[in-house]
């Protein structure tokens, strides 16, 4: 076995996730204000609206459908197993993909044409926003190319992800996977890692710190000509 898939799908995920957990921590410590989004959508409401929407409506129920295949894979093979159960599973979550797709497609058009936006915003976000597409995308085209994900990741990925949590992690199970996959479940990992750096963090503290915390005082500088929010 390769050293380089090792430090892949045995060892990154473990880096991964220890800075995901350190890094928020110590924002959430140090400096609570730091986790925020900082209000993009007073700097362009339509196009906020639509991308948000989409974006959101999009991901979330993904997410919540991946997090059940993964605690509770029995439940989902029953579900699956009627085939009207699988079609429709397969549908609504190509559906959701397209809807997060196009969701993300128009926040990255929207950082990148608005010189507010670009003003507030750090490289590393655009690598994220980059990256965020690329899973997306990546698990449509999964989708198409391999059928019926549904009924063959709670025998395959599943058990490698649970391997990782178990800290025994067996790389049988995701070895013979097509390296686009490979590629999915990397780009994943990558992304635990580098979120608590952005401002993507800020979807760990709602809706409970926002209710929390006392109000945040929004103040604008106008420097060379350019908006820029504090």
């Amino acid at each position: 076995m390769p050293d380089f898939t090792w430090m892949m799908f045995a060892v990154f995920p473990y880096i991964a996730v220890a800075l995901a957990v350190i890094v928020s921590i110590k924002r959430f410590k140090d400096n609570s204000y730091s986790i925020s989004s900082f209000s993009t959508q007073f700097l362009e409401n339509e196009k906020a609206s639509v991308g948000l929407r989409l974006w959101h409506w999009g991901l979330l129920p993904v997410l919540i459908l991946h997090f059940f295949v993964l605690f509770f894979p029995k439940a989902w093979l029953k579900l699956i197993r009627v085939p009207t159960g699988l079609y429709v599973l397969e549908v609504l979550g190509a559906a959701l993909g397209l809807a997060a797709l196009v969701g993300i497609t128009i926040l990255i058009q929207r950082r990148i044409s608005n010189k507010r936006l670009r003003a507030i915003s750090k490289p590393l976000d655009f690598v994220v926003l980059t990256l965020l597409f690329l899973q997306i995308l990546s698990g449509i085209v999964m989708a198409y190319m391999y059928r019926w994900g549904s009924a063959w990741a709670p025998h395959t990925l599943v058990p490698w992800l649970w391997s990782l949590i178990k800290l025994n992690p067996n790389l049988d199970y995701i070895n013979t996977m097509p390296h686009l996959i490979k590629f999915h479940m990397f780009n994943a990992f990558l992304l635990v890692a580098l979120v608590p750096f952005t401002k993507l963090i800020h979807f760990l503290a709602f809706p409970i710190d926002y209710i929390l915390r006392p109000p945040q005082v929004v103040i604008w500088n106008r420097k060379h000509g350019v908006d820029k929010y504090n």
